[in-house]
């Protein structure tokens, strides 16, 4: 999950949705385009493209790690979300399961309780 925002009650400064996410949301909310906005925009979440320079990195962070031996077990996507928070947002909401921390050191995360 990369929303990046209101959660537990903490806003963040900049707030960024990115395309891979934001079609998972769709696939599993409201069919209501609209709807879906509306709620996005009380979170305080607003829609980011990713830019060049992140897509830059991500492509750059998963080439070095599949040279590293990096199994397919994640994809360009993972790393295309994790540049984008790391250079498009104050931070990214997702459960980390070792490989955000050693590809993204700069990425901060913050954690489900």
């Amino acid at each position: 999950m990369s929303l990046v925002g209101c959660l537990d009650g903490r806003r963040v400064r900049r707030t960024a949705d990115h395309q891979p996410d934001h079609a998972r949301r769709r696939a599993r909310s409201t069919n209501n385009e609209e709807k879906l906005s509306e709620f996005l925009g009380e979170l305080g979440i607003g829609w980011s493209n990713i830019s060049p320079t992140a897509a830059h990195l991500a492509g750059q962070t998963f080439k070095r790690y599949r040279k590293a031996g990096g199994p397919r077990a994640h994809l360009v996507p993972d790393f295309l979300i994790a540049a984008h928070a790391q250079l498009q947002a104050d931070r990214l909401a997702a459960t980390d399961r070792g490989y955000l921390r050693m590809w993204f050191p700069e990425l901060k995360l913050l954690m489900p309780a």
